[in-house]
């Protein structure tokens, strides 16, 4: 009976698998930013495009859309960050699995100002909401 083993990762194929794992990091973390700044804005100032949005609605959209939203921002790079260190761990060259290893930090990097740029952005909305609710 064997034990199962994963087989090394090639060198060279690290060296195509990395940059393509940046870049589309780099894409993902464009496009839900994206969309956590506009439902940010929406829940902000109270419009959809031209329409007016009651302040109820609003809390619904900051704690369904914007939150959900959100925790995709922070854990989609911390998703990639595992596959850079899986990625590491499968190379044989030093200076490959440094570029995976630079990878992985800046994904962690890039999740942890996501949660803290998301926490003061969440308490700011929550104050808007507050102020904009009928006595």
């Amino acid at each position: 009976m064997t034990a199962w083993r994963m087989n090394a990762m090639s060198d060279s194929t690290g060296l195509i698998v990395i940059p393509f794992l940046g870049l589309m990091s780099a894409f993902c973390i464009f496009y839900l930013s994206t969309i956590v700044n506009a439902t940010g804005d929406q829940v902000a100032t109270g419009f959809v495009g031209d329409h007016r949005i009651p302040t109820r609605q609003r809390w619904l959209m900051l704690y369904s859309r914007w939150v959900s939203y959100l925790l995709g921002a922070v854990t989609v790079p911390l998703f990639l960050a595992i596959a850079a260190v899986v990625i590491a761990s499968h190379v044989g060259d030093a200076n490959v699995k440094l570029l995976a290893y630079l990878l992985a930090f800046f994904m962690v990097v890039s999740s942890l100002l996501w949660l803290a740029q998301g926490g003061v952005q969440f308490l700011a909305y929550r104050t808007v909401l507050r102020e904009d609710e009928p006595a």
